[in-house]
């Protein structure tokens, strides 16, 4: 269908940005919209579409969480446990309020108008059926109930950006990590590759060149995986130091090829050039 067909393409491109980055830009995207809007949530004239806890705010928590989850109705956020009952439920409330505030706006103005204006809140107030009681007018009571509304949507805000923000720092701490593990992954390969060229007797025997070629192939895939993460300076710099340390290694246990004087203060070197490109180099 249609709406798969877009699914699958959205998510497609998704892949190409980080969630920090996305989430960011919505952000920004949000920042933008309310300082045209109205930085208040509690204007005297709000705009319920763009102004801070309307229905933007609302569509962009969908976003995000479609984003990051794979989710974007309050249902599917609280069974993946970014929302509890309450706030699910509180979505819920808060966006069909909004909705229905919107569609009379439009009703009353016959126009697309997102702003509720002094003149048609009694108006408003009497077709959503609120009523004078306990000293108030129908129209103060309808605007306090839009206030509340608003505040709901700015805890909800707040409450979803909170588990947001520690998924961002997880992803910050671990995304080095996994790159580092597949770099590691294509070191082990690319040291076993080296063994099998020996091994293979230059390409003579046919199982050793068929390892041999099997494991420099996942070598390159793992060596381009972790340059996606990793700077491509001290990717290939960890790669090439650490897999010549590790088949001389290999020598000298299978070969008994034991380096003289100067060759081992030559793979030395390289082992502490690559720590300092590693660590010294990213302080500079």
């Amino acid at each position: 269908s249609l709406s798969l067909s877009f699914n699958k393409l959205y998510r497609k491109k998704l892949k190409k940005m980080s969630s920090a980055n996305f989430i960011q830009a919505k952000l920004d995207e949000r920042e933008e919209r309310q300082q045209k809007a109205g930085q208040s949530r509690y204007l005297v004239e709000p705009n319920i579409k763009n102004g801070k806890g309307g229905l933007r705010d609302l569509e962009s928590l969908s976003w995000m969480t479609n984003f990051c989850y794979n989710c974007s109705r309050p249902e599917a956020m609280f069974e993946k446990g970014i929302l509890n009952r309450e706030e699910a439920d509180t979505f819920i409330k808060c966006e069909n309020f909004l909705w229905h505030v919107r569609c009379q706006l439009h009703y009353i103005a016959k126009r697309p108008e997102e702003v509720i204006n002094f003149n048609d809140q009694r108006e408003m107030a009497k077709k959503l059926g609120y009523e004078e009681r306990k000293g108030l007018l129908a129209v103060e009571r309808f605007m306090r109930h839009y206030f509340l509304i608003a505040k709901d949507v700015g805890d909800l805000t707040r409450s979803i950006l909170a588990d947001m923000a520690r998924i961002a720092i997880r992803q910050a701490i671990m995304k080095p990590f996994t790159g580092y593990l597949i770099l590691a992954l294509g070191i082990t390969t690319g040291i076993a590759a080296n063994s099998f060229a020996k091994i293979s007797d230059g390409f003579t025997k046919l199982t050793p060149t068929i390892a041999c070629l099997l494991l420099m192939t996942v070598t390159m895939i793992s060596l381009a995986k972790s340059m996606t993460v990793i700077p491509v300076a001290f990717s290939y710099s960890t790669y090439s130091g650490l897999t010549v340390a590790g088949v001389v290694l290999f020598g000298i246990l299978k070969y008994n090829q034991v380096p003289n004087f100067y060759g081992f203060i030559g793979i030395c070197l390289i082992v502490i050039g690559v720590i300092m490109v590693n660590y010294l180099g990213r302080a500079g």
